[in-house]
């Protein structure tokens, strides 16, 4: 179970919070996501239950130049702000990268 702050807490009770999403890959935060990471579970046919692993795969982009190393950890993390308060990054995710290309910029 993952625990919250109260901030958290807060912003997601107004219901007027947007959620930040940011990808730590290979211990360097990247935060200039042009769409959010779609995360699939397409062997999870029934809901979580205790003692099972859920297997997921993930799709992102990110805005860099930087090189991204193959195999690399990537950790997907949340967080709630309201313009003024923000809440602590939250992982909800781990993966690992097994294919990446590169788009030229037009």
């Amino acid at each position: 179970m993952q625990t919250t702050s109260a901030i958290w807490k807060n912003l997601w009770a107004s219901g007027t919070a947007v959620l930040e999403a940011a990808a730590e890959i290979d211990g360097t935060t990247y935060t200039d996501l042009p769409a959010a990471p779609v995360v699939s579970r397409a062997l999870m046919q029934d809901g979580l239950s205790v003692g099972n692993a859920v297997s997921a795969s993930c799709a992102l982009s990110v805005r860099t130049e930087d090189s991204l190393p193959r195999a690399a950890e990537v950790v997907l993390k949340v967080r709630l702000t309201d313009g003024t308060t923000t809440s602590e990054w939250l992982p909800m995710g781990t993966f690992f990268i097994s294919r990446r290309s590169v788009d030229p910029v037009t």
